[in-house]
């Protein structure tokens, strides 16, 4: 099992390109990736988190067929959300 920090009172961002992703996709769906990342950042648990292989700080975070894959900085108390993508496309070249 991979520990996974909890970030209840972090601020969260977006990479340009994961940001215009969000705001292309359809309603429904990116209401569901909004409503995933607000309890990411509440500190909720029971979510499907895993730590990317090979890297540090780096998740990825299930939601329905799209994966949110996000860092964190610890010293700026923030979460990046790096990439959001189906989850066919979403791990290549990131």
């Amino acid at each position: 099992m991979t520990f996974v920090p909890n970030l209840k009172g972090y601020k969260l961002s977006f990479a340009k390109n994961a940001q215009k992703f969000l705001y292309k996709l359809d309603e429904g769906i990116a209401y569901k990736i909004k409503q995933k990342l607000r309890q990411l950042i509440s500190g909720e648990a029971n979510l499907n988190i895993k730590q990317m292989a090979g890297t540090n700080k780096t998740y990825r975070l299930k939601c329905g067929d799209y994966r949110i894959i996000y860092k964190i900085n610890e010293e700026e108390i923030y979460v990046l959300v790096v990439k959001i993508g189906h989850r066919k496309d979403v791990y290549k070249n990131i």
